[in-house]
């Protein structure tokens, strides 16, 4: 049964990579069934989180929490400090997408307290960005710009070099995000074009990529109507390309 389980965990993720949701959700249901027969607590409380994650992917916030929730129970008992921090942040994200913004920076603290010990830094990049989102949604603007900063200087401490300027343009856009927020247009813009320097970004991560020219177009229209425009259109045009939904919303937004 453990091969068989290994196996149904890897074509689950394959599902997940190709955004097959309900096939990936099927799969991972017969991961459950399996190992609830064999009382198998670590595989019970990976196909929660990925229950989980399945949830979260197609917006059920509700639901998502209640697996992940789940999940942590069963590795606290297990005492997986890894998988557990995993499952908190990801109850730290669903919080801030519901705007309990408070809840989403108490678990967040947790968490980061357990990255340290552990010395996971992609983790602890995670937790420092996960809390400036989370100040900024109770307008703590120079608390938040405070971790945005932290998350920037953490990339360093990351290994992976390929994720690097994936977390610098993310690190960048929370930074510009917080500055437009204050009114510092000049400050947002000047950030915002460090962003779009990034190379091979736009085939990298094209929402990413979109979000600063976007960001960056709103900056330049603050500080002079007659700027920014083209930039509009170019980011309107890449959404339509990718058909984003929520690209094309916030650019519509900001024009």
């Amino acid at each position: 049964d453990s091969i068989k389980i290994k196996n149904y965990f890897k074509i689950a993720n394959r599902y997940f990579g190709v955004l097959e949701y309900e096939k990936y959700v099927d799969v991972t249901n017969k991961i459950l069934q399996i190992s609830k027969s064999n009382n198998d607590s670590l595989n019970i409380a990976k196909a929660e989180y990925y229950l989980g994650d399945y949830y979260f992917s197609t917006s059920q916030n509700d639901s998502a929490y209640q697996y992940y929730l789940e999940a942590e129970k069963k590795y606290e008992k297990l005492n997986d400090k890894l998988n557990l921090v995993n499952t908190k942040l990801r109850k730290a994200y669903i919080l801030s997408y519901e705007k309990d913004f408070l809840g989403s920076e108490s678990e967040t603290i947790k968490v980061l307290s357990i990255a340290k010990e552990i010395k996971d830094q992609e983790l602890i990049y995670e937790c420092l960005a996960n809390l400036g989102r989370s100040l900024s949604g109770l307008g703590n603007y120079e608390k938040a710009l405070e971790y945005h900063q932290k998350s920037l200087l953490q990339i360093k401490e990351i290994e992976n070099d390929n994720y690097k300027p994936l977390l610098q343009a993310q690190a960048i856009n929370n930074i510009g995000f917080v500055y437009l927020s204050l009114g510092k247009f000049k400050e947002a813009s000047e950030i915002f074009t460090e962003g779009l320097k990034i190379n091979n970004l736009k085939e990298m991560q094209p929402v990413l990529y979109i979000s600063l020219v976007d960001n960056y177009a709103y900056s330049r229209f603050k500080i002079n109507k007659n700027e920014g425009l083209k930039e509009f259109k170019t980011a309107l045009d890449l959404g339509d390309e990718i058909d984003d939904i929520y690209s094309k919303i916030n650019i519509r937004v900001h024009l």
